[in-house]
């Protein structure tokens, strides 16, 4: 009987490769997964793809040879219909919007739990897009500058200006902790880049010309 879900494996480090073929080896049931291939470079995922026709390739957006995204915009030029699920070690607003761009279908982390990344896989399967965050979506219901309090657009001026967190507690009269739940704040409404990126991610939004005075 052919497997319901047809798998390739993209990633340079052979142990993440192998981590993952035991990971889904033994969810195989839950799944109907069958991995096969694993290459360990973006060259050779354009070549396995359009051999083997997998159901769902499971690639690292950073490899050595070619980004994962362009692999994946190139992958899906002929193979539009193969999900891609991008695999990260890192929480970047930058590369998240690049795996969109090229056509993945998801986004997670090196760092997630087995059972996120099964529960993505199942998503992405059944045609959702899955590109998540390790910052809680539930922190801000709203989006944009309009809806920053006055506060936190005197915070993340501040950020921006390459102030650090004690600096901005002494200048706005407050503490230390309470700078670091505003800049929390600030991460989840900027589409929740990480700590160094926000001065970068609030530039190229517009942010600073928009916040409140």
């Amino acid at each position: 009987m052919k497997p319901l879900l047809r798998m390739l494996l993209v990633d340079d480090q052979e142990l993440i490769v192998k981590a993952l073929s035991i990971l889904l080896l033994s969810e195989g049931a839950t799944l109907g997964a069958e991995v096969v291939g694993t290459v360990g470079n973006a060259k050779d995922a354009l070549i396995q793809a359009q051999h083997l026709k997998p159901d769902l390739i499971l690639m690292d957006m950073h490899m050595p040879d070619i980004n994962g995204n362009e692999a994946a915009e190139n992958i899906k030029r002929h193979l539009p219909h193969t999900k891609i699920l991008m695999l990260s070690g890192f929480d970047s607003l930058q590369d998240v919007n690049s795996a969109k761009s090229a056509g993945a279908d998801g986004y997670v982390y090196k760092s997630d739990s087995p059972q996120s990344l099964i529960t993505n896989i199942i998503k992405v399967m059944s045609g959702e897009h899955t590109f998540v965050s390790k910052y809680d979506v539930a922190l801000l219901d709203q989006t944009g500058p309009q809806s920053l309090t006055r506060r936190q657009g005197q915070v993340l001026k501040l950020l921006m200006q390459g102030e650090k967190n004690k600096s901005i507690a002494h200048t706005l009269n407050i503490s230390t902790r309470t700078v670091e739940k505003h800049r929390t704040l600030l991460m989840a409404k900027l589409n929740y880049p990480n700590p160094t990126e926000l001065s970068n991610v609030a530039h190229e939004m517009c942010f600073i010309d928009n916040l409140p005075p």
